[in-house]
């Protein structure tokens, strides 16, 4: 027997073909927001982070260029030459001061002469633990190094003097003696073989214990030396932790030895190292790897490789980055770059949030909307429940009550039209033909084909003794009565046994057995039959002429 194919309700499936409709035109709008809206973000991103680092750059430039000025024009003076003194009262102490007042980022401005003398003015009015190590007063805004002179024991003098804000002195600290020799520090080394100003690499300041850098230039005129301006880079440091693109963007300065320059803390570029052994311990500049973050080693280690790109992207525990990578130009230092990173999703987060709250949305306008399609499903399916009700009454040949099908949909109309027809054709077909047999024929699901086909059956003919004679007795009425009665009881005790009556010839009744359905025991169930309606008949005698 063939499985017969699962089938659901047209408003079951209307319903469900609206939902698939909506939810996938929404999907796709969606989708291809999604990602136009993705692409724009990207290239905003990208953009962002160009933008971002040529704002680092130009100020990164404006500062070095500042002081580049400064110590050219300072090693240019004649004041400077001038040796040393321990009173203040040296002739560049005036330009010197200014040159600290207008570029606050410096932290001191200094001279080291060919005899080993020293002399400089630094800020100390904000390093209190400066101010506590050289015993300065809490009013102190400058202090003034002096060390000088020429003792027996290889020694120099040296003495702090302190200084207001308006370079007035306040007090000194005692003389002590120094073995200090500037000309061995990397910023004097640096200038005696140019005639330009010169960058020292990164170093911690002695006296600040800070890192920064030295622009120094040498200078011949009375006396031989060289002038240095000392650049902390705590404002380059603060100025990067205001150039954050995102949260979690990362933002640092660094050389090619992977020594961290800039960062926005300022303390994650330095770190404590501990000597082994005497347990005593030192500042050193820290490194990318000190940071302990696998997306700047990542990136770092493409650097080592030769891979460093401009602007490129880079995955890191399944998340992925933009990279923008801007070198700074040699004159400002031994290969440093500006390192931008921020995470992809800072930027697609947002959008992917919008592209949720639409599908949300649309969830919600689609259950609104539900209620509507559903009774409009139901509207059209009703129309065509009925029509299913009635061709399923013409299948069982129940041709009456033949209702007419309202819907104001034409393919409706026409199908209720044409199964009122085919009812009326059926009705007027089993005119012509016992029912019976022809409701066996649709129930059956057999089409009938020329020539038939040869089967054994068992043939019953009945027939009324003396129905001539009857029928000229009996008034009309009466006759029809008992003809209809005798017929009734027949009929009911043929089919009782399987029987199909396949017509009615006068008084007389022809029923086949094993003709329409299969009957094994067919002239069994026929001589039953038989016997069945020979005692229903002589009971109806008894009835009809008592």
């Amino acid at each position: 027997m063939k499985k017969k194919p699962f089938a659901v309700s047209f408003q079951v499936k209307l319903t469900s073909i609206f939902l698939v409709v909506i939810l996938t035109l929404t999907s796709g709008l969606i989708i291809q927001g999604y990602r136009s809206s993705s692409t724009i973000m990207m290239e905003s991103a990208r953009k962002l982070l160009l933008s971002t680092n040529a704002t680092i750059l130009e100020r990164f430039g404006r500062t070095y260029d500042q002081v580049f000025s400064i110590v050219a024009i300072s090693a240019s003076t004649g004041e400077i030459s001038q040796s040393a003194s321990l009173q203040a009262d040296h002739p560049a102490i005036p330009f010197m001061l200014t040159s600290l007042a207008r570029n606050p980022q410096l932290y001191a401005v200094n001279t080291g002469y060919e005899n080993g003398d020293f002399f400089e003015i630094a800020h100390v009015h904000n390093q209190e633990a400066l101010k506590k190590r050289i015993g300065a007063p809490p009013e102190t805004y400058y202090g003034l190094l002096t060390i000088t002179g020429q003792n027996p024991d290889g020694t120099k003098d040296k003495v702090w003097i302190y200084l207001d804000r308006s370079g007035d002195e306040i007090g000194r600290g005692e003389i002590v003696q120094s073995r200090y020799d500037p000309r061995q520090r990397p910023w004097y080394k640096i200038a005696e073989h140019t005639d330009q100003v010169a960058t020292t690499d990164m170093y911690f300041y002695s006296d600040l214990k800070k890192p920064g850098v030295s622009f120094s230039q040498r200078f011949d005129t009375a006396s031989k030396g060289v002038f240095t301006a000392n650049l902390t880079l705590t404002e380059l440091s603060k100025f990067l932790a205001g150039q954050r693109v995102s949260a979690s963007s990362r933002i640092f300065i660094v050389d090619k030895r992977g020594h961290l320059f800039a960062h926005p803390d300022e303390q994650r570029t330095m770190k404590v190292v501990v000597e082994p052994g005497s347990g005593k311990s030192h500042l050193e500049v820290a490194k990318v790897a000190d940071l302990q973050d696998p997306v700047a080693d990542a990136l770092f280690q493409r650097y080592q490789q030769g891979n460093w790109k401009d602007l490129s992207t880079i995955e890191v525990d399944r998340e992925l980055y933009i990279a923008k990578v801007t070198p700074i130009p040699q004159r400002y230092g031994d290969s440093l770059n500006i390192v931008l990173i921020v995470p992809v999703s800072e930027f697609l987060g947002p959008i992917a949030d919008i592209g949720m709250e639409g599908v949300m949305i649309s969830i919600l306008l689609s259950a609104l909307f539900l209620p509507v399609v559903i009774w409009i499903a139901k509207w059209v399916s009703a129309s065509l429940q009925e029509l299913a009700n009635e061709a399923e009454q013409i299948r069982h040949f129940n041709l009456e009550d033949i209702s007419k099908q309202v819907s104001r949909i034409s393919e409706i109309q026409q199908l209720a039209g044409s199964i009122a027809t085919m009812r009326v054709t059926l009705r007027s077909f089993s005119s012509y033909m016992p029912k019976a047999l022809v409701r066996n024929i649709v129930k059956s699901g057999l089409a009938p084909k020329v020539g038939g086909e040869r089967r054994n059956v068992t043939i019953m003919f009945s027939d009324v003794q003396g129905f001539t004679t009857l029928s000229e007795q009996l008034e009309p009425e009466e006759l029809l009565i008992q003809t209809s009665r005798y017929f009734e009881v027949l009929t009911k005790a043929i089919s009782h046994e399987s029987g199909v009556i396949d017509k009615y010839i006068g008084d007389a009744v022809m029923a086949v057995w094993n003709g329409l359905n299969p009957n094994p025991t067919h002239a069994e169930d026929a001589c039953i039959a038989m016997l069945t309606c020979q005692a229903q008949s002589e009971a109806l005698n008894q009835t009809f002429f008592s």
